[in-house]
């Protein structure tokens, strides 16, 4: 008897731990969202409670079509060429669904985020939470480097599979200093 309830325990244990379990949400990694060749190694882990601003990017809807327009745009024998989009006729046509914008949102208030702000023309979300949130909600860690000052998250987030369309990037999730070139130099042959 002792060990058909000591099975039946571990069965119904994994039914919260397994993925598959009914209300177990689908996760997918973002690939991409995290920082490379940081210079230096980590020296320890972000502090729990410190708080972070995040931003979700959302894709933009169709950017095949958006590409194509781009390209028809500076082509001199289109139509399209040199006809520019004014913010709202992007929006329109490319901008993001308000419904799966709205889901977005709604998904990082139930898990715990302050929202705080939205920008439609530049399809984002602005959100806030403690460090220690955000590694579980994003299942990734975060590193520091040179004395706790920078950090960065070691792994690509982890969203919900429903947002992968959606979701084009997560921004604050570090904040490691970039070298961005001013310009680039073509040698010639």
């Amino acid at each position: 008897m002792r060990a058909t309830g000591f099975i039946g325990m571990l069965m119904c244990a994994g039914l919260f731990l397994y993925p598959g379990a009914p209300g177990a949400e689908e996760m997918v990694q973002l690939s991409g969202n995290h920082p490379t060749g940081i210079v230096g190694e980590p020296t320890g882990q972000i502090a729990p409670d410190r708080m972070l601003k995040m931003t979700v990017t959302l894709k933009v809807r169709d950017p095949d079509a958006l590409n194509r327009l781009l390209s028809e745009q500076q082509e001199p024998t289109s139509p399209n060429f040199h006809k520019w989009l004014t913010p709202q006729e992007f929006s329109a046509q490319f901008g993001t669904d308000p419904a799966q914008s709205k889901a977005v949102r709604d998904w990082l208030a139930a898990q715990g985020f302050e929202l705080r702000a939205e920008n439609i023309d530049q399809r984002s979300i602005t959100f806030s939470g403690r460090a220690a949130l955000a590694e579980r909600v994003f299942r990734t860690k975060f590193v520091t480097y040179a004395g706790g000052d920078s950090y960065a998250n070691a792994t690509d987030p982890y969203i919900p599979a429903k947002f992968a369309g959606a979701i084009g990037a997560i921004g604050g999730l570090d904040n490691v200093s970039r070298a961005v070139p001013a310009a680039t130099h073509r040698e010639s042959n």
